[in-house]
C-alpha cells in the first residue's frame, strides 16, 4: 500500500489502474478508510487511475483525525498538491462527500467532475450516537449494521464492513461526527458548476434519499441516481451497479 507524507504525516492509500485520462480519488466516510472503495479500486475504469486515500488517524495513516470539515478539506487540498495528479474527479462518501462538496467549491484547479455518495448539503447527527460512542464502541460499531446497510445485505458483506471498522477509535468517530454535524453548505451548494454525480441506496437510512433529492434539485445540470435495496455502504452492497453508474459518467 503507497504512502506519501503531507505535513509531516504518513498518509496511506490504496491505489489501481494506469495513468491516462484522469485521476479519480475517492474519499471515505466517518470512521472508515479505504476498504469503503474496494470494489471499485478491483475494477477501475479502463485508462483511469484510482487513488482512495486513509485519512488521517484512519485505517493505515498516521495522524488524530479532525473535528471540522474544513480542516479535512484543507487536509485533503494538500494531499492532492503532494500527490499531482493532474485532471481529476473527487468521490466523496457520506463524510467524504461533505469534505468533496467544500472542495468542489474553492473551485480547485485540475477538478473535472465530482461524485456524491450517501451525503447532503446538511449532515446532522444526534445527539444518542455521541452518547452511544463515548460507551462501549465494540458494540456501538456491531449494532449498526441496521443503520448502515439494507435489509437484504448478505452478513459476509455487513461483517467484513465492521471488522474494518472496529480498526479505528471512538475518538476518531466522534471527531468525525462532530465534523458532520456542524457542516452547512446549504445556501452554497447551488454555486457548484462542474458536472456532479449523485448517488444513494434507495434504503439508505442515514443519508435519505431526499438529501440527494435536494443536492440534486441545488446543483445545476447534476445527475440523480438512486441504486435499489442498498442502504448507506451503496460501495459495498451494489459494487456492479455503482460501477456501472461511475463508469458511465465518468466517460
Amino acid at each position: 500500500m503507497p504512502e506519501i507524507s503531507v505535513d509531516g504525516i504518513k498518509i496511506f492509500f490504496r491505489e489501481s489502474g494506469v495513468s491516462g485520462k484522469k485521476s479519480l480519488i475517492f474519499v471515505h466516510g466517518a470512521g472508515g478508510s479505504s476498504y469503503t472503495w474496494t470494489h471499485q479500486l478491483d475494477s477501475p475504469p479502463p485508462g483511469h487511475r484510482c487513488i482512495a486515500i486513509d485519512l488521517p488517524g484512519h485505517g493505515q495513516s498516521e495522524g488524530i483525525g479532525m473535528d471540522r470539515i474544513e480542516s479535512y478539506c484543507d487536509f485533503l487540498k494538500k494531499f492532492i498538491k503532494v500527490l499531482s495528479p493532474g485532471p481529476h474527479i473527487l468521490i466523496g462518501h457520506s463524510m467524504g462527500g461533505a469534505i468533496s462538496q467544500l472542495y468542489a467549491l474553492g473551485r480547485p484547479e485540475g477538478l473535472e467532475k465530482l461524485v456524491l455518495v450517501g451525503t447532503g448539503a446538511r449532515l446532522r447527527v444526534a445527539s444518542m450516537v455521541f452518547q452511544v460512542l463515548e460507551g462501549d464502541f465494540k458494540s456501538a460499531i456491531e449494532t449498526s449494521s441496521g443503520w448502515l446497510f439494507s435489509e437484504k445485505t448478505t452478513q459476509q458483506i455487513i461483517q467484513a464492513y465492521l471488522q474494518d471498522t472496529l480498526k479505528g477509535t471512538a475518538k476518531i468517530m466522534i471527531g468525525d461526527f462532530r465534523a458532520c454535524n456542524a457542516f452547512d453548505v446549504m445556501e452554497k451548494i447551488q454555486g457548484l458548476s462542474l458536472p456532479t454525480l449523485i448517488i444513494c441506496g434507495a434504503e439508505d437510512k442515514l443519508t435519505p434519499a431526499k438529501y440527494s433529492q435536494y443536492l440534486h434539485g441545488k446543483i445545476p445540470g447534476s445527475t440523480l441516481e438512486i441504486i435499489p435495496d442498498a442502504g448507506h455502504m451503496v460501495t459495498l452492497e451494489k459494487p456492479h451497479e455503482f460501477n456501472q453508474i461511475l463508469q458511465d459518467f465518468i466517460e
